[in-house]
């Protein structure tokens, strides 16, 4: 390898357009960056140089074709068991500490309501707790749809501001 003034070294650039530099460059001070003109005329997919034949096109089609579809529908679902297991994971936690408020607030209802719920009453408390679990899964559920609802409103209201601009 002869050494050249640093005036003269032309880059060396990776198949996407990239600049190497340094140990990445290795022996092709000569290569062009890709889309330099030096007079010659560059073989494109459909011009003069190596052709490949049909059969060739179509291997490598095929190929690409079943590397797309791993990299869009297989890679992705990689992560889907780290995903499910801290969604179950919480799901337990979460079963597990409402439970525990629930049988919490059932005491407390027992032990400091004191003989008002005694003898026909021992029920009350229960129906207490009843009425607070239902309400807190009301708002759970509510919670899990408000996404939705808050992109229904917003888009109702667009429409709404467009028909008044278009009425003007």
């Amino acid at each position: 390898m002869t050494l050249r003034p640093s005036h003269q070294i032309k880059c060396r650039h990776d198949r996407f357009g990239l600049r190497l530099q340094g140990n990445d460059l290795g022996n092709a001070h000569d290569e062009e960056p890709p889309g330099a003109f030096n007079g010659k005329r560059r073989p494109g997919l459909f011009g003069k140089g190596k052709k490949k034949s049909l059969m060739t096109l179509l291997k490598e089609l095929k190929q690409l074709t079943v590397d797309y579809a791993k990299q869009e529908t297989i890679d992705p679902l990689k992560g889907v068991p780290r995903f499910l297991a801290a969604g179950v994971a919480g799901s337990v936690l979460l079963g597990i500490g409402l439970i525990l408020w629930i049988v919490g607030i059932l005491r407390l209802v027992q032990v400091e309501t004191g003989s008002r719920f005694s003898g026909h009453l021992t029920w009350v408390p229960y129906l207490i707790t009843l009425v607070f679990s239902l309400l807190v899964t009301l708002l759970a559920v509510r919670a899990i749809g408000a996404d939705g609802r808050r992109t229904k409103r917003k888009e109702e209201a667009r429409q709404s501001a467009r028909q008044a601009e278009g009425a003007r």
